[in-house]
């Protein structure tokens, strides 16, 4: 079963997840449902069903790599802008202490942008993957491809 515990201390990382931690409960508690919903889905659909999920978590964007794709198109962008207007180094100057906060700390402040918008943890993201198999596993469904 998911909950709480399943992700901020994860089993499969034994890693503490700051962002989900520092994310306002009832973002978490939306994530969760949209995930045990995924889950339920793909179990009841199948073996077939199952291994098309874990395709799709394989290639699913996590909170990381989403806020590192903003950072570098941000900061390009700004640095850009300030060849015309100097104002613009404003920009890269308040974001990169917040690329270096998630470096150290594991989160940053627009984390709280992305997170609603649905954005998973990569331990979020491992834990579908591990439900998945264990349901999976309770089936006694054969899947190509696993060992």
């Amino acid at each position: 079963m998911i909950n709480e515990t399943t992700y901020i201390n994860s089993p499969s990382t034994g890693h503490f997840d700051n962002v989900r931690a520092l994310t306002p409960k009832k973002v978490n508690e939306k994530i969760d449902a949209r995930t045990r919903a995924s889950v339920e889905k793909t179990l009841a659909d199948g073996p077939s069903a199952v291994q098309q999920r874990l395709s799709e978590l394989d290639k699913e964007w996590h909170i990381d790599r989403v806020l590192m794709l903003n950072f570098g198109v941000l900061v390009f962008a700004q640095l850009l802008a300030a060849r015309k207007n100097k104002k613009w180094l404003w920009g890269p100057i308040i974001q990169t202490p917040f690329l270096a906060m998630h470096a150290i700390v594991g989160w940053c402040p627009p984390s709280l942008w992305f997170r609603p918008l649905g954005f998973r943890t990569r331990q979020e993201i491992e834990t579908e993957r591990e439900q998945l198999l264990l349901g999976l596993n309770r089936s006694s469904f054969p899947i190509r491809g696993l060992h």
